[in-house]
């Protein structure tokens, strides 16, 4: 799961809590930004390849998280990377997603904002760039490489 680290608000039975974009958080009298921006999303690349003749992409594990996982800017993303699949030997790709094209509600559930939640399938049009991940021979993410032709 791509959340930051230490993040443990939780809601109900253990899950944590969802707030509308529009709702402040509790320390904050302004609403929280909107997601309207482009958000990186990292995707092992068999499973990006398995979605080009579809309409919208879901991850492998939208079924049971219900979202599809997102991080604003290059270092975080290599940092979750790095957190939560050095060991998955896979070749990864990193979309850029501009959330003003999304369909599905994308909203942030942490309190830095950084890491934008979309509830629902996305959109192949809200893509707007496919770019290769660099990795080292020890699988560790690097840095994010060339477009993809």
């Amino acid at each position: 799961m791509i959340a930051p680290e230490g993040d443990d608000r939780s809601g109900p039975e253990g899950r944590q809590t969802i707030r509308s974009v529009e709702e402040p958080l509790s320390s904050q009298r302004e609403p929280v930004r909107k997601c309207t921006h482009v958000t990186l999303h990292l995707v092992p690349e068999p499973v990006w390849l398995t979605h080009t003749d579809r309409p919208t992409y879901q991850p492998e594990r939208f079924a049971e998280e219900g979202f599809i996982h997102c991080t604003d800017g290059a270092a975080l993303l290599i940092d979750v990377a790095n957190r939560y699949y050095r060991d998955d030997s896979r070749a990864y790709l990193v979309l850029d997603i501009d959330l003003a094209r999304v369909q599905a509600r994308a909203i942030y559930e942490d309190e830095a904002q950084q890491y934008p939640h979309i509830y629902g399938p996305l959109e192949r049009e809200a893509v707007t760039r496919v770019r290769r991940v660099e990795r080292l021979p020890n699988g560790a993410f690097a840095a994010i490489g060339d477009d993809v032709s």
